[in-house]
């Protein structure tokens, strides 16, 4: 099971070398946005997911991965992660 703070981490890492900004609402909830790297563009806005939903790493990654792809078909590249 991982902590909010290895949640946030997580979501932060996996979208270099975007910017990400992750945010854990009061609600338990986490909301986070992908920024392009040299302008102040949205990519992706996560709106609110249950940080519970998130604990454990596969799906995390599961829910990750599938961002990174939607965003890929959109001409965007990731580091590998």
């Amino acid at each position: 099971m991982l902590t909010d703070e290895e949640i946030k981490a997580v979501i932060e890492h996996a979208f270099k070398p975007f910017r990400c900004a992750v945010e854990i609402l009061p609600n338990r909830q986490i909301r986070f946005q992908v920024i392009h790297k040299n302008k102040p563009t949205q990519l992706y806005t996560e709106p609110g997911i249950p940080l519970e939903v998130l604990r454990e790493d596969t799906d995390l990654r599961g829910l990750l991965r599938s961002i990174r792809r939607l965003l890929g078909k959109q001409g965007y590249r990731f580091s590998p992660w």
